[in-house]
């Protein structure tokens, strides 16, 4: 049985091909080789989360195609501007936009582990709000984690802002899984 963790995911299964090994220039640097590198391009220009998943799907040995997870995924419209002030659904529920369109936003964690979920018998596991150290230990004992984070390491900030039936929503950017 799986168990895929989310923050942030990762899953408790291992196997000997896929072994944790020690980065030569720093001692507190890992990684988990052998994780499937799926690009993103020219597919899916705003599906890093969906890419993500496939790739850790795959790790795990889940045969599953990002483009079926991008047709998979529950998705709404962009945010509308009503009088003046955008209006829209929250990343916590759907994906927001097209992941195969340029001028999209993304998703947030919870619409991930539903994939998961559904491709899966019901193995994600949160780790969002868990400690840094839990997330490291995780990596650590093989077992690879998504994680939202920003391109290139960047500051985040607030680039849009709209209302959401589950109240606002501040799009952090740039945004990366």
């Amino acid at each position: 049985t799986n168990n895929i963790p989310i923050a942030t995911i990762a899953n408790t299964l291992s196997t000997e091909s896929n072994t944790l090994s020690s980065n030569e220039s720093s001692s507190n640097a890992f990684k988990i080789i052998h994780v499937p590198i799926i690009n993103q391009f020219p597919e899916l220009p705003s599906g890093c989360e969906i890419v993500a998943t496939t790739m850790l799907l795959n790790w795990y040995g889940y045969k599953i195609d990002k483009l079926l997870l991008a047709n998979s995924i529950k998705t709404s419209p962009l945010p509308t501007s009503i009088k003046g002030v955008l209006h829209g659904n929250d990343p916590n529920d759907s994906f927001i936009g097209d992941p195969f369109s340029e001028n999209s936003y993304g998703v947030y964690h919870k619409p991930i582990i539903d994939l998961i979920n559904t491709y899966t018998n019901n193995e994600a596991n949160n780790l969002t709000g868990s400690s840094f150290d839990k997330i490291i230990d995780t990596i650590k004992s093989n077992k690879p984690v998504i994680m939202w984070a920003t391109i290139d390491m960047k500051s985040p900030s607030v680039t849009t802002s709209w209302k959401s039936p589950n109240g606002t929503v501040s799009w952090i950017a740039p945004e990366h899984a």
